[in-house]
């Protein structure tokens, strides 16, 4: 490994902790203030923090096409990515109140892979950001052993499953409920196992 590439590698660690720790501040001070409104200021503040030394513009939207590896999905036009974004914002807020956290943390995972809004880092960020979205529904900081999201990166498969799911029945009958039920299984499921382990503890 080349000292380029260590350097990257650092960089990738220390951006996930402090990227953990943006997301746990971001949940308690949602939790403690007036009612929660999701905006795209939130998801390009994760970026910013996933992608610090990443990329040359953290936090902005991309300004080119972009491609996903071994996917069969191609994300929306550069110039389309506002506007699904501020889409985005809008169900979770107008569903707010009366969807639960599985399907509102589903939505968001699934919406910005959909999306793919920036040029690298849309996974993480999307992870991120969905997780985030379930701990304030919830009302505060989940425990944090075996979460959902190190659940997701030890097994991406299902995962990846889950967003071809939905990518192709949003396609074929724009279905939001059909589409998201693999993923909120998953979700569900985890959040359970990440409970469990925390009991055990």
């Amino acid at each position: 490994m080349t000292g380029n590439n260590l350097e990257r590698l650092f960089q990738k660690q220390v951006n996930v902790y402090r990227l953990q720790e943006l997301t746990d501040n971001m949940v308690t001070g949602a939790c403690e203030g007036s009612r929660f409104v999701f905006s795209e200021d939130l998801v390009k503040r994760l970026h910013s923090v996933a992608m610090h030394k990443l990329l040359s513009t953290p936090g902005e939207y991309r300004q080119e096409p972009v491609h996903i590896t071994n996917c069969p999905h191609v994300p929306p036009a550069w110039f389309e990515v506002p506007g699904h974004m501020a889409g985005m914002c809008e169900y979770v807020n107008v569903n707010w109140d009366k969807a639960d956290l599985i399907h509102l943390a589903a939505y968001v995972l699934w919406r910005l892979n959909w999306i793919h809004p920036f040029p690298n880092g849309n996974g993480r960020t999307s992870r991120s950001t969905a997780y985030a979205i379930l701990q304030i529904k919830y009302g505060g900081l989940l425990p944090s052993k075996n979460s959902i999201i190190q659940q997701i990166v030890e097994d991406r498969a299902p995962y990846y499953g889950a967003l071809r799911h939905a990518d192709e029945t949003m396609k074929a009958s724009a279905n939001v409920v059909d589409a998201l039920k693999p993923m909120e299984g998953i979700l569900g499921a985890m959040l359970k196992e990440q409970i469990k382990a925390n009991l055990n503890a």
